[in-house]
């Protein structure tokens, strides 16, 4: 029950998700200062939840404490040149670069975290890198050098802040993670306040509460919680739900219309994931039934 209520928690993540990129679009606040924001907004919301409910000891720091700063510093990285790439990019050229980051994930987690390659998970792949690149292609056009760039640090990091994290969930639980990751985190972004405006904070401060209270506090949770029992290439298949999403999320909301050939990216993407989320069923239920049955003749 807890690897389906994983898997749940990840499709929950990438539909929420995807609304960042319009947030951020509509935001005149710098990429930092929205980073900033996101990260201190989201580490208050899981230290007051559990101060509410008593239970403020379970984020104390114990072992792997330079590995959990560290993915502090990875998170902040990816999120500053993620939302950078959005300002100087289009939504759907920053996700054919960034997006590409699970496709090394999964083809690197056998070598470093010693999980097996599926095959589910190859074809999962050249169905999820065939769907990126057809939302990708009505709006790869624009190029900026400097977007580009960020858009390619934003990958990396993406990558990296997911094998460090399945090693700091071996020693913390999904909440300390957060709360320390994230505040660690606005610490290494937060001299972008020196330079920022109240005026265009104040104006923002509606898209800046949404994302660091709901899309960074409540996610970041839930996102942890699924790697406890997810595979990392699982997770990076699933990840792809949230290019659709974000695709859905501008057509509703700034009216950017995706082309047909976006749609039908969606629906090689939304494929992928199924692909993942059925197989893993069956193979849990495989394990569950004879479970049962030796307690039922018992």
């Amino acid at each position: 029950m807890r690897s389906r209520s994983g898997y749940a928690e990840l499709v929950t993540c990438g539909l929420v998700w995807g609304s960042i990129g319009v947030l951020v679009k509509k935001s005149p606040v710098s990429a930092p200062v929205i980073v900033f924001f996101r990260l201190a907004l989201g580490a208050l919301v899981v230290i007051l939840w559990h101060g509410a409910r008593g239970r403020l000891r379970e984020l104390r720091l114990r072992g792997r404490r330079p590995l959990l700063l560290s993915s502090g510093f990875t998170l902040a990285l990816h999120w500053v040149f993620f939302f950078l790439a959005f300002k100087r990019l289009s939504i759907a050229t920053v996700i054919l670069i960034v997006y590409v980051g699970p496709v090394f994930m999964a083809l690197l987690a056998p070598h470093i975290l010693g999980e097996r390659l599926e095959r589910r998970t190859v074809t999962s792949l050249i169905l999820s890198l065939a769907g990126i690149a057809l939302i990708a292609v009505p709006a790869a056009g624009g190029r900026s050098a400097i977007g580009l760039a960020a858009a390619l640090i934003a990958m990396i990091s993406f990558v990296a802040l997911v094998f460090i994290g399945k090693r700091v969930v071996e020693e913390y639980q999904p909440a300390a993670i957060v709360a320390w990751q994230l505040g660690s985190a606005a610490v290494f972004v937060s001299p972008a306040l020196i330079a920022a405006r109240a005026h265009a904070i104040e104006s923002s401060l509606p898209s800046l509460v949404a994302l660091g209270v709901i899309h960074t506090g409540v996610c970041g949770l839930l996102y942890f919680r699924a790697m406890q029992v997810v595979k990392a290439q699982h997770m990076g298949i699933l990840a792809y739900l949230e290019p659709v999403t974000a695709v859905l999320w501008a057509w509703v909301f700034i009216q950017e219309k995706p082309a047909l050939l976006t749609l039908a990216g969606g629906v090689l993407i939304i494929s992928a994931g199924l692909n993942i989320v059925i197989t893993s069923r069956r193979a849990i239920a495989s394990v569950e039934v004879p479970e049962s049955q030796v307690e039922i003749q018992s």
